[in-house]
């Protein structure tokens, strides 16, 4: 398994205040094995407090045989009818089979409690392929800004 471009250091970010929810999905893994993979979970890593800002949901999207065919969702403040097709067609994480060659979407939703400069520098899934528990990460991270871009670090 692996995840698109984990050399380079990317970043996607919304503008958002206290009690908005976002919506981000622009994290890709593929599943570069010979067997089905068996989705457990997804994090953003960060240093964030859970009162400040949460992931409350986790979910994925199969994008077919990589390098996978569709827009991806990038970020948005949820809900947005505009990305609602990508929230429908998506599954939650833990215990979704991704075929072998397949690659996919990963999408977090993200309820902002506090209105602030929220951001996690990483993501990182786990899974298990023919019953061996495995972990990745990446340098692709998310950042909620206030809507002042001045209120929000580079």
């Amino acid at each position: 398994m692996t995840f698109a471009d984990t050399q380079t250091v990317q970043r996607a970010g919304v503008y958002a205040i206290g009690g908005d929810h976002v919506i981000f999905g622009a994290t890709t893994i593929t599943n570069t094995g010979s067997s089905p993979a068996t989705l457990q979970a997804a994090h953003l890593v960060g240093d964030i407090d859970p009162a400040d800002a949460a992931v409350t949901e986790v979910r994925v999207v199969d994008l077919g045989l990589a390098p996978g065919s569709g827009d991806l969702l990038g970020a948005s403040k949820w809900p947005d009818a505009a990305q609602l097709k990508w929230w429908q067609q998506a599954v939650p994480i833990a215990g979704a089979n991704l075929p072998s060659g397949n690659a996919a979407e990963v999408v977090f939703l993200i309820k902002v409690h506090d209105t602030g400069d929220w951001r996690w520098k990483q993501s990182a899934m786990d899974y298990e392929i023919d019953g061996h528990e495995y972990a990745t990460v990446t340098n692709f991270g998310f950042q909620v800004c206030p809507p002042k871009p001045e209120e929000c670090s580079s």
